[in-house]
């Protein structure tokens, strides 16, 4: 059976808090709650999710870790655990930090719970468009890596494209705007990036002009993942193709690709995993793209072995068909004389 874990200073905290424990008072007041996912806040703009579950054998709501699977009775015991498992330190407002979209500037738990929201971050003041727009126009004529890069005025954003040779387009920001709240899209070679330097692509939130601006200078200087290149698995790409597929089947009992092939019988051939961080800095293949030599050198390998049996086969039948000749001279030979 699945352990519940609860802070167990909850029922002290009752008795001088005239409020009743937030995730029960939760579950009172909004039941339709039930399957939906909610987000602690443990930074601005980092969360750990979990799921919030109503089970009625024991008439108790409960919210799941995503990440682990444990099933907390309190948001208090969920918070005290993942301080435990040193995701944070110090200590946690659950009716502040509680939000649920994956967006800390949104409504929280103390804005369904207590009529008004009460602040926990620190806020700061966003950039906004034309501040933005001037910062770029100024790195434009002062930073030789930025004279190429080209800006263009959306209605809600501004897009920042950078080209690459023969004036392609290699990376392509968008920072969009919601009011005050701020965010990014970034897609390198035509694919979505899902994190810039650790900040989540698609959350609006408040951005400041110094955060933003590391953030297109990063996007500025970082290079593309080179893939994994397949100089010396030739024979690995004429087995395999354009796509490396799993052993195991999925759901719908097909093999998923896990990696694809670029730049086919190209000088740049490489092959990109689904999952490439695509941004690198200091080095030239992501974390993820190079764990696929491993699995080339293993393709090949296995290949070798498959071919081995078929070579000594063919090997001993040529043996075996000269000794059976030479027999049969032999025994004409002695017949004859």
């Amino acid at each position: 059976m699945k352990r519940v874990l609860s802070d167990c200073t909850n029922s002290q905290v009752l008795k001088k808090n005239k409020h009743p424990e937030a995730l029960q008072e939760l579950y009172n007041l909004r039941p339709e709650f039930n399957g939906k996912p909610v987000y602690f806040f443990y930074r601005k703009t980092q969360y750990r999710e979990g799921l919030l579950i109503y089970d009625k054998q024991d008439r108790t709501f409960y919210v799941f870790d995503k990440k682990t699977n444990e099933k907390f009775d309190t948001f208090a015991s969920w918070i005290k655990f993942l301080k435990i498992k040193k995701i944070f330190s110090g200590e946690r407002s659950a009716l502040a930090t509680i939000f649920f979209e994956p967006n800390s500037s949104g409504s929280n738990l103390a804005s369904l719970l207590r009529t008004r929201q009460t602040p926990y971050w620190k806020n700061y003041n966003s950039a906004n468009i034309a501040e933005v727009t001037l910062l770029i126009k100024s790195f434009k004529t002062s930073r030789q890596e930025f004279f190429d890069v080209g800006i263009r005025e959306n209605v809600d954003g501004i897009s920042v494209i950078f080209f690459g040779k023969e004036q392609k387009i290699e990376k392509y920001l968008i920072i969009k705007w919601q009011e005050n709240l701020i965010s990014y899209e970034l897609n390198i070679l035509e694919k979505r990036v899902k994190k810039i330097n650790g900040i989540e692509t698609g959350i609006a939130t408040e951005r400041t002009l110094s955060e933003i601006e590391k953030t297109i200078c990063y996007i500025s200087v970082a290079k593309i993942c080179t893939g994994q290149k397949t100089e010396g698995f030739e024979k690995v790409v004429q087995l395999r193709g354009t796509h490396l597929v799993r052993n195991q089947k999925n759901s719908n009992n097909f093999h998923e690709p896990f990696a694809i092939l670029e730049n086919r019988s190209q000088p740049h051939e490489a092959y990109r995993r689904l999952d490439c961080y695509l941004l690198v800095v200091e080095v030239n293949i992501c974390e993820n793209c190079k764990k696929l030599k491993d699995t080339l050198i293993k393709i090949k390998n296995r290949n070798l072995m498959n071919d081995l049996p078929v070579k000594v086969t063919h090997a001993s039948q040529e043996i075996l068909s000269k000794k059976v000749q030479f027999q049969r001279k032999v025994f004409i030979y002695r017949i004859r004389y």
